[in-house]
């Protein structure tokens, strides 16, 4: 109130510092974002937990912001691929953005270039170059879990052509299914470092062309195109041939002892008791770094 009259002044901002007012309930605060339904929710009996998720679905909806951004609270806020795959799943496990990510894939095909090559931020703003193939799995990854958690197949016909492109570019960028030069960030910020020592670019950018390879003859099958699913399964058995000649060797699998949870990178029986056993070992120490948060 200023003199009797009633004032509205909105600013969008992370923090506010206000003095001189008497009574704080007469200010009101608005959060922003786009509007969307919740679709689930996680409660348990240890509230560490529950606070936890709490913090997920508050930190999700920050950036629901027309595009997925990469973060509240920096003035970037871009909508990287990277971090919208990585997110992708929890979100529409919380929510229903089936049409919010319906519109940022149309953001990603358009920044296709002619050769199929896409850029790792949609929309395109900066960094035109090729998006690093971690980066670029998020065009097929995301259209593929609207299929998985809404039952929306619309998309993934529309897109097909395009996610076509983009794997007939990949493969111009490998040689003997193996891509080296194209990544750029690859296992992303390991601790103390940017990129990691351990599993190299060309390691992670392969493994994301035969993910994505994988994934697209799943679509061409959802979609009844037998000849693009079969051709596509047949590319992704011989660049697993290629992806284990190549990477299983030594303890060069630093990051990747996840992947036989998502696709079974496993030639022995041996091996894969090997990765299970590390990958359990890493699940149970996060959760007792959680329990202790």
């Amino acid at each position: 109130m200023a003199s009797g009259i009633h004032l509205s002044w909105i600013q969008v901002c992370r923090t506010l510092r206000v003095s001189g007012v008497p009574d704080l309930n007469t200010l009101t605060g608005w959060f922003i974002h786009t509007r969307t339904e919740s679709a689930g929710q996680f409660i348990c009996s240890n509230q560490d937990f529950n606070a936890i998720h709490q913090a997920i679905r508050w930190g999700q909806l920050s950036n629901l912001m027309g595009i997925p951004t990469d973060s509240p609270q920096r003035d970037e806020r871009h909508g990287w691929l990277g971090d919208a795959l990585l997110s992708s799943q929890e979100a529409l496990l919380n929510f229903r953005p089936v049409a919010f990510y319906e519109k940022f894939l149309q953001d990603i095909a358009d920044t296709q270039n002619a050769d199929g090559s896409i850029t790792d931020v949609a929309p395109r703003f900066w960094m035109s170059k090729p998006a690093d193939p971690a980066w670029g799995s998020a065009f097929i990854s995301i259209g593929w879990d609207l299929y998985w958690y809404a039952g929306d197949t619309s998309i993934l016909a529309r897109l097909f052509p395009s996610y076509e492109s983009y794997i007939t570019y990949l493969g111009t960028q490998a040689e003997g299914g193996i891509i080296e030069h194209l990544g750029t960030f690859g296992d992303w910020c390991a601790p103390g470092l940017v990129t990691s020592k351990k599993t190299g670019l060309a390691c992670i950018s392969s493994w994301y062309y035969l993910h994505d390879v994988r994934l697209l003859a799943q679509i061409a099958e959802v979609l009844g195109y037998e000849l693009q699913h079969q051709r596509y399964r047949e590319l992704a058995e011989e660049l697993h041939r290629q992806f284990l000649e190549r990477f299983l060797t030594g303890d060069h699998f630093e990051s990747t002892a996840l992947s036989p949870w998502d696709f079974p990178i496993r030639p022995l029986r041996s091996w894969r008791s090997v990765r299970i056993c590390s990958t359990l070992l890493r699940m149970s120490t996060l959760l007792h770094s959680l329990m202790n948060w």
